[in-house]
């Protein structure tokens, strides 16, 4: 049987390296990635348009956009043009395609956490606002539709997994917050989610979340200390300023779309362990 088609825009960016990595053996993927010229200008809708005219997909997983916090707040056209506009020009050229949005827990004010797949977005950041917006917009333009929420996913290349390894292998504390709650993705949980998905013969339609367990950043930060043998003293607590960007609870729910896809989460140890032992080797396994 044929494997599908599935374009993966967004594919130069960090998402898209733990997805290619992860799926590119499993699957038929066209990686699309404008930051290197690599394709077209996903704002511009007259080269999506004759970008969709040399080709079509079965699917689009759309991972394209920005997520620097600063410059949307800085400048809300500028978050739209980049999380919104691809999508809509996406969904209008490929209108037989079935789109799944990488979104983010950014779509909720951050004020409580523990958010499920039902409860209704309400941003409380320029780019959040811009991630509902696509949300919404890709329920009103794409026929089949699908959306996959992520908190702050999570292997060697990861920001703040780099930051710790080169601040604790150089003997240098780290000051993390005890106040500040998420649920970090994995990256091997959102390669199974994905896995799932584009091996179904009806696509799965609707709002799931992938992430792991609620945890502090401090305490990531401790457990990642541990598992690579660094002082955990060299983790220090603190706690957020007023002006910090930082959302007090970002964290996420994902028991309903575990039991729709019979997916089991890993925990944050298990996860941290393996990643110490790709740190150690200098490699970022595929997904197994």
């Amino acid at each position: 049987m044929k494997k599908p088609r599935v374009l993966v825009t967004g594919a130069t960016g960090h998402l898209g390296g733990a997805l290619l990595r992860g799926l590119g053996g499993r699957h038929d993927l066209t990686p699309l990635g404008f930051s290197r010229g690599e394709g077209p200008d996903l704002r511009d809708r007259e080269a999506v348009q004759a970008f969709a005219a040399r080709g079509s997909f079965d699917t689009i997983v759309h991972l394209a956009g920005t997520k620097d916090l600063a410059a949307c707040e800085a400048s809300p056209r500028h978050a739209w043009e980049l999380n919104v506009l691809p999508l809509v020009h996406l969904a209008e050229a490929f209108p037989r395609a079935w789109i799944i949005l990488i979104s983010t827990d950014y779509v909720f004010s951050g004020d409580r956490g523990g958010y499920t797949e039902r409860d209704a977005p309400a941003p409380g950041t320029a780019y959040g606002r811009a991630k509902a917006a696509a949300e919404f917009a890709g329920a009103l333009f794409a026929p089949c539709f699908t959306v996959i929420r992520l908190s702050a996913l999570y292997d060697r290349a990861a920001a703040f997994p780099k930051f710790l390894e080169a601040e604790l292998s150089a003997g240098r504390p780290v000051d993390a917050y005890i106040d500040v709650f998420y649920t970090p993705t994995w990256h091997e949980d959102f390669c199974a989610i994905l896995d799932r998905l584009l091996g179904m013969e009806v696509s799965a339609q609707g709002v799931f979340h992938v992430c792991g367990p609620r945890i502090s950043r401090y305490a990531f930060a401790h457990f990642y200390a541990q598992a690579r043998g660094f002082d955990p003293a060299l983790v220090r607590a603190a706690k957020r300023g007023p002006e910090n960007r930082l959302l007090p609870d970002l964290s996420l729910d994902c028991q309903e779309t575990c039991a729709r896809f019979g997916l089991s989460i890993t925990p944050h140890a298990d996860a941290i362990a393996r990643l110490s032992r790709t740190m150690a080797q200098g490699a970022t396994p595929a997904f197994r």
